[in-house]
Parts: structure tokens; C-alpha cells; sequence
């Protein structure tokens, strides 16, 4: 087998036809450290972006909460203040009543001494009609 390799280089040509020599091909150098510079700062926006969307909905969210929690305080404050306010004209209502009661009380014991007083007096004339009669026929 020697012999057929001789006889090949020695048909052909020095420099003729030539094999190339497969060269390793270039690859981009790579950081030993991960990524590249770009994609990191890529990376960095894209995390940044969510963060800030997430503080965002986590605002937004507060400032409904609070929405919720001071309409619900307002509607305490009308139901409490409606509250109040029906109490007080209940508790008029009842003063009035009482007034009344007091007045009425007040004329039936006016109503007692002037009727009382006009019995006493009419007892009195009797009584003295008949003592004027009493004198007069006796």
C-alpha cells in the first residue's frame, strides 16, 4: 500500500491540486462571565419594566382599597348622622308630649280648683239660703 501512495504524489503536481486545511473558524469570544454587556442590559430593562408595572398594580390597587375603605366611611357618617338625626326628632317629639302631659296636667288640676271652688261656693249659697230661710220663717 506504500507503493499506490507514492504513485499518487508522483502523478500529480507539486501545488496542483491541493487539499485546504480546514482552519478552525472564528467564533465570537465569548465572556467567561455569562452573558454579553447587551443582553444584560436587555435583561435589566425587561426585569426593570415589570417591577415598575408590578408597583404600578400594587398602587393602584392601594388607591382602591382606600377608595373603598372612604366610601365606606362616608356611608357610616350618613347612616350615623341620619341616625342622630332621627333621634333628635324623636326625642322632640317626646318632649312635646311630655309638655303637652305637663299642660294638660297643670289644666286638670286648674280644672279640679275651679270646679271644686264653684261646688264650695254653690254648697256656701245653699247653705246660706237656707239659713236666710231658717231665719226668716222662724
Amino acid at each position: 500500500m506504500p507503493d499506490i501512495e507514492t504513485e499518487i504524489e508522483k502523478q500529480e503536481p507539486e501545488g496542483a491540486i491541493e487539499e485546504p486545511e480546514e482552519q478552525p473558524k472564528e467564533e465570537p469570544k465569548k465572556n467567561k462571565g455569562g452573558q454579553s454587556r447587551e443582553r444584560m442590559m436587555e435583561l435589566h430593562k425587561i426585569r426593570s419594566e415589570k417591577a415598575r408595572l408590578r408597583r404600578q398594580e400594587k398602587e393602584e390597587l392601594k388607591a382602591k382599597e382606600e377608595e373603598v375603605k372612604n366610601i365606606l366611611k362616608e356611608k357610616i357618617n350618613l347612616e350615623y348622622e341620619e341616625a342622630q338625626k332621627i333621634k333628635e326628632a324623636m326625642e322632640a317629639k317626646k318632649a312635646k308630649k311630655t309638655e303637652i302631659k305637663e299642660i294638660e296636667k297643670k289644666e286638670v288640676k286648674h280644672i279640679y280648683k275651679t270646679v271644686s271652688r264653684d261646688i264650695l261656693k254653690d254648697k256656701y249659697l245653699e247653705e246660706a239660703k237656707r239659713r236666710v230661710m231658717i231665719d226668716l220663717f222662724s
